[in-house]
C-alpha cells in the first residue's frame, strides 16, 4: 500500500532540488565567465604584442545635443541618442585652418626619405605591433610581420619590459618598437 502524500511530498522535493541544481548551474557559468573576462582583461596589455589587437573601429551618435536637429545617418532615418542628455547651447562654429600646400619632394629626396636601419624579427615567427608610444598600454597602430623594413628615428625610451625604440616604416608611420623584437637590417633578408 502506498501513501499519496508521501508520493506527492516526495515529487515536490524532487522538482524543488532539479530547480536548485539548474539555477547552481546558471551561477556557476556566470561566475566562470566573469572571471575568466576579469584575467583576459588583465593580460590584455602584456599579450598585446604577441597576439595583434587591432584598433577598435570608433562610432558616433550623430545627435546628441537633444534639440531637433536632423542625424547624419545614411541610412536617412534619425539616430536616437543612447542616453536622454540635457540640452546643449549649440557651439559656436569654428573656422577651419587652412591647409597649407606640401611641397612636391624631389628625386632626391625621394630616394634618401626612407632608409630602413633595422627589420622585424621575432623567433616565434609573429607579427609585432607598432605603437603610438613606448609602453603595451595603448593601442598598436598596426601590426608588423617578419622581415618589415624600419628607419631608426635616434629616440629611445627605457622601460621595464625592455628598451622601446622609434621607428618609421615605408609608408611613413612613426611609431615604437621594443629593442628585442628588432634585428640590424638585412637586405638579403
Amino acid at each position: 500500500m502506498t501513501d499519496p502524500g508521501l508520493s506527492s511530498r516526495l515529487r515536490q522535493r524532487s522538482r524543488r532540488a532539479g530547480l536548485m541544481v539548474g539555477v547552481s548551474m546558471a551561477l556557476s557559468i556566470l561566475i566562470c565567465v566573469g572571471v575568466f573576462a576579469a584575467i583576459y582583461a588583465g593580460l590584455t596589455p602584456w599579450l598585446s604584442d604577441i597576439v595583434p589587437i587591432a584598433p577598435a573601429a570608433s562610432t558616433q551618435v550623430a545627435n546628441t545635443g537633444g534639440g531637433n536637429q536632423p542625424a547624419n545617418n545614411p541610412t536617412g532615418g534619425n539616430a536616437q541618442p543612447a542616453i536622454a542628455a540635457a540640452p546643449n547651447p549649440e557651439p559656436t562654429p569654428t573656422p577651419e585652418p587652412e591647409a597649407a600646400p606640401e611641397p612636391e619632394p624631389t628625386a632626391a629626396q625621394d630616394v634618401d626619405a626612407f632608409a630602413p636601419t633595422h627589420q622585424i624579427d621575432n623567433p616565434n615567427g609573429e607579427s609585432i605591433n607598432l605603437r603610438p608610444e613606448p609602453s603595451t598600454n595603448n593601442e598598436a597602430i598596426r601590426a608588423l610581420s617578419i622581415g618589415t623594413p624600419l628607419q631608426y628615428l635616434e629616440e629611445e625610451s627605457p622601460s621595464p619590459d625592455g628598451l622601446w625604440m622609434l621607428f618609421a616604416t615605408a609608408e611613413g608611420e612613426e611609431g615604437w618598437v621594443r629593442e628585442i623584437d628588432t634585428e640590424a637590417f638585412d637586405p638579403e633578408a
